[in-house]
């Protein structure tokens, strides 16, 4: 008797419905995916540390939001391990997931305003930029950004304590129902990404206007130069002056800017219609045919530019490009002496 008690309460914990092969193989290539990102974010941090050459403000920042992907990509393989498993869960175990993901979330949000507020001021005010941006405010900075993102996650963690019972076994789509929290949850996702998305995009306003100034800058710049060739050769007459190379002007900065427009553009493209997507989800009762495959498509949009903008926005830098190289080098040297 006793042990038909133990098989009846160990069958009630599973869920009737067997995990669709498309989800198991879908949440086993996103935990490859992650673990793969993770480790190139891994590299990444490593690298702006060894080179002195990437010891500036602007990398700390780019440091700082590695971590944040890291974390991210650790949750989001624990929300996948959990979604294979399809039994139930302690609400406990599932407020501390949910807590978090906020908290990584709200960490790769702050830190990507961060990182473009801090490219709108070095290409907006160079010589200010220089005075502001010190060391000690950077780490301040920095700093600030994780305590608000640890705050955001102890208010969820809370807010799911004080709403369930944590000794509840519950799956996944039932905790995310439960009266009491999912409008808090809901207010928090609001608050997190919505003040992000609105202040990346006045910055991306800003970046498009400053890259066309320095575009008009660098086509005047050529005209003046061409026009400096012909008054040469008409006054020196030197036939050699006809052939001599000329310096290029300089597309560095104006390329950066365009790099960063188009990170940031991906960045609130991708995450706006996932967080409307949730939204519509904890918040209608509309059908699971309807919006199964709208949540699925904006968080695979989502999760993709998350794992790999950042990895865009960094390497598509020279000096980061440069400073891999070395690293490389430098660990196929190792491999070799061996």
């Amino acid at each position: 008797m006793e042990e038909e008690l133990i098989v009846n309460a160990s069958a009630s914990s599973m869920s009737d419905d067997p995990v669709h092969p498309a989800l198991l193989a879908g949440c086993i290539f996103v935990i490859f995916i992650a673990a793969a990102t993770s480790l190139v974010y891994v590299w990444l941090i490593a690298t702006i540390a060894m080179e002195h050459i990437l010891h500036n403000v602007s990398n700390y920042f780019m440091a700082s939001l590695c971590v944040s992907l890291i974390v991210t990509e650790i949750v989001i393989s624990w929300w996948s391990v959990i979604l294979m498993s399809n039994i139930k869960h302690s609400s406990l175990k599932l407020a501390i997931a949910t807590s978090s993901t906020y908290f990584g979330l709200f960490g790769y949000f702050s830190n990507s305003v961060v990182i473009a507020a801090d490219r709108y001021l070095k290409i907006s005010r160079p010589l200010q930029y220089l005075r502001l941006a010190t060391p000690r405010r950077c780490i301040v900075l920095i700093g600030a950004s994780w305590c608000l993102s640890l705050l955001i996650g102890l208010s969820v963690f809370l807010t799911a304590i004080l709403n369930l019972e944590t000794d509840s076994q519950q799956f996944y789509s039932s905790f995310m129902q439960e009266e009491g929290f999912r409008i808090p949850m809901v207010v928090m996702l609001d608050l997190t990404i919505f003040p992000s998305m609105i202040a990346v995009t006045f910055l991306i306003a800003s970046f498009v206007r400053i890259a066309r100034q320095q575009r008009r800058k660098i086509r005047d710049e050529m005209l003046m130069l061409k026009h400096l060739q012909d008054r040469v050769q008409q006054t020196e007459q030197e036939g050699n002056d006809e052939n001599a190379p000329q310096p290029p002007p300089n597309h560095s900065a104006n390329k950066t800017t365009v790099y960063f427009i188009v990170h940031f553009s991906a960045f609130v493209v991708a995450w706006l219609p996932a967080s409307v997507a949730i939204n519509i989800a904890i918040l209608s009762d509309l059908t699971s045919a309807v919006l199964d495959p709208l949540i699925t498509a904006s968080s695979i949009i989502a999760v993709f530019d998350t794992f790999y903008g950042t990895m865009f926005l960094a390497y598509a830098q020279p000096e980061h490009r440069q400073a891999a190289r070395n690293n490389l080098k430098r660990v196929k040297r190792l491999v070799c002496d061996r």
